[in-house]
């Protein structure tokens, strides 16, 4: 499966093209309704890290394009701690880090989409190999929900692949234990009110999970009176 093949990518990096045209032609005003990443350091005025921390303190949501034509080299996890819905709008662009350590977290249970990017960690995990060892692996997207959190918890992704990762790839977390929840109907912890929706389209997630103990490709832990709603098409999971 390519995960960024054919026209749906094409379609999208012309859209992208667009857009950003379209950002550079408008007003002052208009610019500030939307965040550009236009290089692939760690930190700095415009690097995604900058963009996450100043959508992270907007009270509506800023959608951030991707447009830097390097990929995006990181050495510790990338926070947004807002509660609007975050938006990452890339073109096949490759978040990655040498570290075990989670790529992407949100802290307060936002929702997120995610078009056209990768995330990559260091890979190289085996049974003999574990990224545990110290602790907790690193994810490659992690949504915590809050534990008074109602409505629904929505996770988007088009055309995203996650790989090499020592924990769970994708990781939602409604369940006060944490990575301690326990699995299946009779597992341990409790939850917010909250559901969650995750709609998948054109994703990849290998060589996830197998860095860890009991780590999955996808993991969703839901806990309370909510519910799971889950959608994938043209996905694949594998290794």
């Amino acid at each position: 499966m390519g995960v960024n093949s054919g026209a749906g990518k094409t379609s999208a990096a012309l859209f992208l093209g667009a857009a950003v045209g379209a950002l550079a032609l408008t007003s002052t005003a208009f610019a500030q309704s939307a965040l550009l990443v236009t290089t692939g350091a760690d930190t700095g005025d415009g690097s995604l890290r900058a963009a996450i921390e100043i959508a992270s303190d907007q009270p509506v949501s800023v959608p951030i394009f991707v447009v830097t034509r390097s990929d995006i080299e990181i050495s510790s996890t990338l926070t947004y701690s807002g509660r609007a819905p975050l938006v990452l709008i890339g073109n096949g662009q490759t978040v990655r880090t040498h570290e075990n350590t989670t790529l992407l977290a949100l802290s307060e249970g936002a929702d997120l989409s995610v078009s056209l990017m990768n995330f990559k960690g260091p890979g190289g995990f085996n049974i003999e190999n574990r990224g545990d060892g110290d602790g907790s692996g690193g994810k490659g997207i992690f949504i915590d929900v809050r534990e008074d959190q109602t409505g629904v918890v929505n996770l988007t992704l088009d055309g995203v692949s996650v790989s090499d990762i020592a924990y769970h790839g994708i990781h939602i977390s409604d369940c006060d234990l944490a990575d301690d929840c326990g699995a299946g109907s009779g597992g341990g912890g409790n939850g917010a009110p909250a559901s969650i929706a995750v709609h998948l389209s054109d994703v990849e997630i290998y060589r996830a999970g197998i860095g860890a103990f009991d780590a999955d490709g996808i993991r969703i832990d839901e806990r309370g009176e909510g519910s799971i709603h889950f959608a994938a098409y043209r996905s694949l999971f594998h290794n």
